[in-house]
């Protein structure tokens, strides 16, 4: 029985950018604009698949 291969909940900021394509600056440029929603977790800044995928519905709705 093969066993099923589970994608990330929560994604680092570098792993986030190349999700969406884009480099880790511009990423932190829509951390910081609130652009993109984030939580800290210990020291690090993590990224949830549900904001990635929320911020991509944005913009497909904005024709950007």
């Amino acid at each position: 029985m093969a066993e099923a291969v589970v994608a990330p909940l929560l994604h680092r900021r570098t792993s986030a950018a190349q999700r969406l394509g884009i480099s880790v600056r511009l990423l932190d440029s829509l951390l910081a604009e609130r652009a993109l929603r984030s939580l800290k977790v210990g020291r690090r800044r993590l990224v949830s698949e549900e904001s990635i995928q929320d911020y991509i519905r944005k913009r497909e709705k904005l024709g950007e």
